[in-house]
């Protein structure tokens, strides 16, 4: 082969290699084997950080970890433990790419354990995580989500260097999701930190933060015949906050899923991965392109 072409197609093959491979080995280890919508036995589990009003000048903290089954037409298993932290200063939430969700205490009481079947008509923490992408989505009593809106950006993005795929979501395209309150005509609940993967005809939560009892009032309109403890927990922590002049977070975060949303952004993740890698994969190009003018000129 000519030694001109050989070189500029090794040039050209070399940077669409560097912007592909995180792309590429995500795709052929990770995406290919997995299912990409809700199917019987699709399962996730979050963790969530809830009545902050009661660690209100304490060392106590109160965690849930919710692990839902998809059964199908709907309907869900979730198993729900209820944990009280004491002396929580070692608790953290970690990224979804370095595990998901890590927490120490000195005392970790476990307050509630229990399983229950829920549906997305009767089910606010359904509805909560996994609403329907038709917006108008009901939560609890007079909060819902309005509209589901893209961000135009996508898990696993690099900023100044190659972007690589988030251990569970890959390049899944993110949503934000508007809440508001027909009862306070407030659509700042939860302003932009309501984030979404599309899956199926729903959008899947990927983290949620909240300054109302919203995801706490969930979990009580759900669980409440199931774990009684939740309706006197619910109840202190509203009266605290009452009394109190600022307003603190309740978060929900997405810890693992079996399934990998099909909603990826590859054409977007490619293109951001070769910019980034500038003036390394403009100067490979370029060196192909004065390649191929050099073989012309010469024959």
């Amino acid at each position: 082969m000519d030694p001109y072409l050989f070189f500029s197609i090794i040039f050209i093959v070399l940077a669409l290699l560097l912007a592909s491979y995180p792309i590429l080995g995500f795709y052929f280890t990770t995406y290919v084997s997995s299912p990409h919508d809700l199917v019987p036995g699709s399962s996730f589990t979050y963790y969530t950080r809830i009545l902050p009003y009661l660690s209100h000048n304490t060392t106590s903290m109160y965690i849930v970890r919710l692990d839902f089954i998809y059964v199908g037409s709907e309907e869900y298993i979730a198993n729900v433990t209820l944990y009280k932290l004491e002396d929580s200063h070692g608790i953290s939430i970690s990224p979804l790419r370095r595990g998901g969700f890590s927490f120490f205490a000195d005392r970790v009481n476990v307050l509630c354990n229990t399983s229950v079947a829920l549906s997305y008509q009767n089910s606010s923490l359904v509805r909560l995580v996994m609403p329907k992408a038709t917006g108008n989505v009901s939560i609890v009593s007079d909060v819902k989500y309005l509209i589901f809106e893209e961000t135009g950006s996508y898990f696993g993005r690099g900023l100044f260097s190659p972007g690589y795929p988030e251990k569970y979501l890959g390049f899944a395209w993110v949503y934000r999701g508007v809440v508001v309150s027909t009862a306070s005509n407030n659509s700042n609940i939860a302003e932009s930190a309501a984030l979404f993967v599309h899956v199926n005809e729903h959008y899947l939560a990927y983290q949620i933060w909240v300054e109302q009892p919203v995801i706490s009032q969930a979990l009580l309109n759900d669980l409440g015949h199931a774990c009684p403890v939740l309706h006197s927990l619910v109840e202190a922590d509203r009266k605290i906050a009452s009394e109190l002049d600022y307003t603190d977070e309740e978060v929900i975060q997405l810890n693992y899923i079996s399934i990998v949303p099909s909603d990826q952004a590859w054409v977007r993740a490619f293109w951001d991965n070769f910019n980034n890698l500038a003036p390394l994969s403009y100067a490979l190009v370029a060196m192909a392109v004065i390649l191929i003018i050099l073989r012309v000129r010469r024959s």
